[in-house]
């Protein structure tokens, strides 16, 4: 469709006579702003809107991911590696570089993650990570459960704060407590891991 103004410049190109018709000053002033506005409109159209960008931001959020897993299972395999001194018959550490060949951690990474556990001069940074045990009762309506939260952590007491929060103020709309660790034992049985993407 075209503008009503551009039609009347048409109009006025295709005069007969020799001297192109001039628009009154307010129909100059409309047909500016429209041509700026379609300038606009037409330029903010065609940024970023391309295959490659598309490509681009779903390998950068596919990397993020990819490097969050990474860092998750490295993490787990060092704590399990420290807790057993690096044994590799351990069930735990098995586990861990189960869960580790799962995510495509490379080989290397996943040697250095065993040793950093098993030999605590080998630890490059200051950041050591353990295993941290809580257990609690989360209510649930009228009824109260029965939780063990399990959390890998290079800071314990922050992660205990974290986790009396959720706990106390958040799980079940409030209403929690924090029991001792080991309380609910003769309430679980470990079956086995269940990983959760």
């Amino acid at each position: 469709m075209v503008h009503p103004l551009l039609r009347l410049q048409r109009l006025a190109a295709r005069t007969p006579s020799g001297m192109p018709l001039r628009l009154p000053h307010h129909h100059q002033q409309q047909q500016s702003r429209y041509h700026r506005r379609l300038y606009h409109c037409s330029s903010s159209l065609s940024a970023g809107h391309n295959k490659w960008s598309k490509i681009r931001h779903k390998k950068g959020a596919n990397d993020v991911n990819r490097a969050r897993a990474h860092a998750r299972a490295a993490r787990a395999v060092e704590a399990a590696s420290r807790r057993c001194r690096g044994d590799p018959d351990d069930v735990g550490l098995q586990s861990s570089l189960a869960a580790a060949r799962a995510v495509r951690l490379p080989k290397d990474r996943i040697d250095r993650a065993v040793e950093r556990g098993a030999d605590p001069s080998a630890r490059d940074g200051d950041k050591v990570y353990e295993r941290a045990r809580y257990d609690g009762m989360v209510s649930a309506g009228e009824t109260r459960v029965a939780v063990i939260i399990e959390a890998l952590t290079d800071s314990r007491n922050r992660t205990a704060a974290s986790v009396r929060n959720i706990v106390t103020k958040k799980a079940g709309g409030g209403g929690g407590e924090m029991l001792p660790t080991g309380a609910n034992d003769w309430l679980f049985e470990r079956a086995g891991v269940v990983a959760v993407s």
